[in-house]
Order: C-alpha cells, then structure tokens, then sequence
C-alpha cells in the first residue's frame, strides 16, 4: 500500500516547555510549604477542640453512685417499687461488670450470684449481702413486692456500702 508523497509529513521535534525562573520556584516552594502549615495548625485545632469537649469518662465507682442517686430522686416514692429495685440493681450490675469483670448483662440473679460467689476478688461477706439484695430486689421487679422506705433505705445503703468498699484491681 503505497502512499503518495503529499500525504507524509516529516515528524516535529519536541517542545520546548516554558521553564520558570528559580525565584518562581522559590515563591512557589515557600507559598505550598505555608499552605501545608496552615492546614496542619487548623486539623491539630479542629481535633484539640473536639477532645476537650467530651465529657471525662467517669470511674465505675462514680458512675454507680451518681446512677443510685438518680434513682433515690426518681423512685423512692410509693408505688414505684418495681422501678426503684430495677433501677438500683442495673446500677449495681454495671458496677460489679465494669470493676470485676463479670458479664451481669445478660445473666439471671442465679447465674449472677454464682459468677460473684465464684470470683476471688469478691469477699465472701460481700457475696453473701449481695445475693440478700438481688433477691430483695427481684421480689419488686418479678413479684410485685411493695418496700417501705425503710426496706428502700436499707437496700441503698446495701448497694452503697458495697460499691464504696469494694477494693477493685487496676486493670
């Protein structure tokens, strides 16, 4: 396949790309190198702000307290027996989980009560009043048990008593 001569051209040499002069460079280099500080001063910014404004994880000890103060104020009234047992005895619950480790979640009073018995960070005495409160406190939540406010300020002071003494190992 022969093609005639007018149609080849002969073939171009490279372009010559404009080149910019070392003070150009130079600006450029300096103007990017202030663009990156600039973002990395407002990201350490923007992620300093958003840590300090999150609420400090409050210990186990301080958030079962503050949970069986809660309750004292919403339930201690006459007839909200049911909610005042369920209430203090979660309290105690994620308490016992978060400082000894034993998953109270999804275990029946039985199954909880023999976890604790089991564990050696747990103190026989201890053990002992806390299957008394669990079973008080199952009386009001499954049997429809009412307290008077002796029985409640007993069981406080239970749930109380055992939070602020229980020694607890440092993870």
């Amino acid at each position: 396949m022969n093609l005639p001569e007018s149609e080849l051209h002969d073939i171009h040499g490279p372009i010559t790309l404009p080149t910019l002069s070392t003070e150009t460079q130079v600006l450029l280099f300096v103007g990017g190198l202030f663009l990156m500080i600039c973002f990395g001063i407002l990201y350490y910014r923007f992620k300093r702000r958003k840590k300090a404004s999150q609420p400090p994880i409050l210990p186990a000890k301080d958030l079962a307290l503050k949970a069986i103060e809660n309750t004292t104020e919403s339930f201690l009234k006459p007839g909200k027996d049911r909610q005042f047992c369920e209430a203090l005895s979660n309290a105690l619950r994620t308490f016992i989980e978060r400082s000894f480790g034993i998953n109270t979640v999804e275990a029946t009073t039985e199954e909880l009560l023999k976890s604790i018995s089991n564990n050696p960070k747990i103190e026989r005495d201890d053990s002992m009043m806390l299957s008394d409160f669990f079973k008080t406190c199952d009386l009001a939540k499954f049997a429809s048990h009412s307290f008077s406010k002796a029985d409640k300020d007993r069981l406080i002071k239970k749930a109380t008593a055992f939070i602020t003494g229980a020694t607890v190992e440092k993870p």
